[in-house]
């Protein structure tokens, strides 16, 4: 699992001054790549929207399991009228999307992390929590791009390109549901760190869920609405070796002998 940077949003004066302007049109990134992906017998169909780009200016790369696509335009449009600038606008745009297209985790190391999570410690032993494990590239394209959009980042990955997805959602009939959810992932990464395999949480679960186009992927799922989401477990190979734990907080133990 590679982690990929996250896209930061700048303050641009010049874009907030003059976005919405129908004299001075500016078009947003977020209005262009998007995505649909179809899955065939053998293969993977992406189909992208690329408007303005030419098919000289689109590259594709594809490094550590990821087929990264990128495109790039520069343009500039004088309108003079006797030496008297009207409009003069310069452009250049530069937008790329990541998608994993390598290796997916062994189906007995994710029975294995899965079969953890379901004995992870519960109110009452009621076992609230359900787990929905996501791998097909449509339907995590879809959690991608409602994440994203949660994030006010519509072009990022939040998931990291990671292959495989568990979504934790809990019965809200049960007082402890947060609490029960919580767990279920914290067993999941446990289980995910002894086998050699990449983790991570990933929050905003609760947005997508309680959204409508949660609400119909619960109801595609055949999940009744009172289950709302907790988090994300991602799940991949990492593509480096992870980073050595940091140093424990000198106040995070404390002993109090009375």
């Amino acid at each position: 699992m590679m982690m990929i940077p996250r896209k930061r949003n700048e303050f641009d004066l010049f874009r907030d001054f003059f976005e919405g302007d129908d004299f001075f049109p500016i078009r947003r990134e977020s209005a262009i790549m998007k995505t649909d992906i179809k899955e065939k017998k053998d293969k993977y169909i992406i189909e992208m929207d690329l408007p303005g780009y030419e098919k000289e200016n689109i590259n594709l790369s594809l490094k550590d399991g990821y087929l990264e696509v990128t495109a790039e335009v520069k343009k500039e449009d004088d309108n003079e009228e006797k030496d008297k600038f009207v409009h003069k606008e310069r452009y250049y745009g530069h937008c790329s999307r990541s998608f994993y297209v390598g290796e997916q985790i062994k189906e007995e190391e994710l029975e294995q992390i899965l079969l953890a999570g379901t004995y992870a410690a519960c109110g009452m032993g009621r076992q609230a929590a359900k787990i929905v494990v996501v791998q097909d590239p449509a339907t995590r394209e879809q959690l991608r791009t409602m994440n994203a959009a949660i994030m006010g980042n519509p072009d990022m990955d939040p998931f990291y390109g990671a292959p495989t997805i568990c979504v934790v959602l809990a019965d809200t009939n049960v007082r402890t549901w947060q609490e029960d959810g919580s767990l279920v992932i914290g067993n999941l990464m446990l289980a995910a760190s002894t086998l050699g395999v990449g983790s991570c949480w990933i929050h905003r679960a609760r947005e997508e869920f309680d959204a409508e186009a949660g609400k119909a992927l619960l109801a595609k799922w055949g999940i009744p609405e009172n289950y709302r989401g907790v988090g994300h477990c991602i799940l991949g190979y990492p593509a480096a070796p992870s980073n050595a734990a940091r140093e424990r907080k000198a106040d995070c133990l404390q002993r109090y002998v009375v």
